[in-house]
């Protein structure tokens, strides 16, 4: 399952290769690094059903009390079924540049160090 999961639903119909099929493997790939699991697994969920969540982009959504409303966002824009509404790897970098430029700053080597033991 976890092969299909990140097929895109044009790739599942045999239809040809794109960079938008990129995009949509890596908004998987963002779900499940957030979520830690598949955004199109479930257990017990045969391959015709699996295909069928996959073709509508039918996932459960990230929750809004944990993960900010960018990520929510790209994760969905890259998520979209059609692949001319999917973005560009433009846009993806330009949210990802955003997201880190207001994230805060992780406690430098120095603080860690001089912490009491």
């Amino acid at each position: 399952q976890l092969e299909i999961g990140m097929t895109s639903p044009e790739r599942l119909h045999e239809e040809s290769y794109t960079f938008s099929s990129d995009i949509w493997s890596l908004g998987c790939l963002l779900y499940e690094l957030a979520a830690l699991q598949s955004p199109f697994y479930e257990n017990r969920l045969n391959l015709y059903l699996l295909t069928k969540k996959i073709e509508r982009g039918s996932y459960p959504p990230l929750p809004s009390n944990v993960y900010s409303s960018k990520l929510r966002q790209v994760v969905s824009d890259c998520l979209q079924p059609i692949p001319d509404d999917r973005p560009d790897i433009e846009y993806v970098y330009g949210v990802a540049l955003d997201m880190t430029a207001t994230a805060p700053a992780p406690p430098s080597a120095v603080s860690i160090a001089a912490a009491p033991t």
